[in-house]
């Protein structure tokens, strides 16, 4: 199985898998001055995990492709795809499920049938939407409350070049998260 072959876009929901009481309570902070900065880091640890460990804790990916061709999709865990195609007349389409089959599992799989439709001849004529399940895993959860702590830690300091450095810990977390087996 291939992957999309054009970068893919991320769009995190609003409702994260690590709550603010929860980012609080692990940073042991008690009041509120610090909690639209504990947001922000709370999304950007949610995007962090998805791009370094492709866990996509809930939200929705678009992916696009040039040609019909079988692909495994790297986020879990699916909830839905849709698969979005310009047809000949250059009409943005819904593929019917019955041009493909999806295996939904550990890594997903999409498989498209023979009987594909014609393709308009512009660049990336397919869009591949996939919505992910909420995960609350505890290891997800785990690498999230330890990002946050990080970037909360290091909001002042710890800068190498122009790029803030996570801690060992919080690095070998997403590397246990992205050689998972099953979540």
């Amino acid at each position: 199985m291939i992957r999309n072959k054009k970068i893919t876009s991320y769009t995190p929901a609003g409702d994260w898998a690590l709550t603010l009481v929860e980012a609080k309570r692990h940073l042991n902070i008690l009041d509120s001055s610090f909690d639209d900065l504990i947001n922000d880091y709370i999304s950007s640890a949610h995007v962090m995990l998805y791009n370094e460990a492709a866990v996509l804790v809930k939200g929705a990916v678009i992916g696009y492709m040039d040609q019909w061709q079988d692909f495994r999709v790297d986020v879990a865990p699916v909830d839905t795809v849709a698969i979005y195609y310009y047809d000949i007349s250059n009409v943005r389409t819904l593929l019917d499920t019955s041009k493909y089959i999806w295996n939904n599992g550990l890594y997903s799989y999409i498989e498209i049938l023979d009987n594909a439709p014609s393709l308009n001849d512009r660049d990336w004529p397919i869009e591949v939407e996939i919505v992910t399940l909420a995960n609350t895993d505890a290891m997800v959860k785990q690498a999230l409350r330890m990002m946050v702590s990080d970037m909360f830690e290091m909001r002042q300091n710890e800068i190498i070049g122009s790029v803030k450095q996570l801690n060992r810990g919080t690095q070998y977390q997403i590397s246990l998260i992205s050689q998972r087996t099953e979540i």
